[in-house]
């Protein structure tokens, strides 16, 4: 994976845009009791933690993980998240903090996340994917 800014700014604007946490803020005004709501509310906690989890990976220059292991507190969180077994105050603390890390790795003077990338190198990736592909598929016949 070819990590810069620009995906970090693009998971970021997700988690917390209009579809993210500014969703979930109008549906906490709600305060109901509904199951449906609340599932729902659930839902978009885990989206929302999943996508403030990957910004971070790649903010701090982790390596990029699209799968936890189950050992993980990222796993652990999650899976609890999608269970409704944690407060949704907890839940707005941790995407608080998360939001925070990520912002001050990007702001830090060390960072070295590039704010573009350089597109020859992901054309050239991409004919080497594709070759692969090509010659490694059981169904391709010379």
């Amino acid at each position: 994976m070819y990590m810069y800014r620009g995906l970090v700014d693009k998971y970021m604007s997700d988690a917390l845009g209009d579809r993210g946490w500014k969703k979930m803020l109008k549906w906490q005004m709600k305060q109901t009791k509904d199951d449906v709501l609340v599932a729902r509310m659930n839902k978009l906690f885990y989206i929302i933690l999943r996508l403030l989890f990957h910004a971070r990976q790649i903010a701090t220059g982790h390596k990029y993980q699209v799968f936890y292991l189950e050992e993980s507190s990222e796993y652990q969180l999650l899976r609890e998240v999608r269970l409704g077994q944690v407060p949704h105050k907890q839940l707005t603390d941790t995407i608080e903090t998360l939001t925070s890390e990520v912002q001050a790795a990007l702001s830090s003077d060390e960072s070295c996340l590039p704010k573009t990338i350089d597109k020859m190198y992901i054309e050239d990736w991409l004919l080497q994917q594709r070759r692969y592909n090509l010659v490694s598929d059981p169904y391709f016949t010379n």
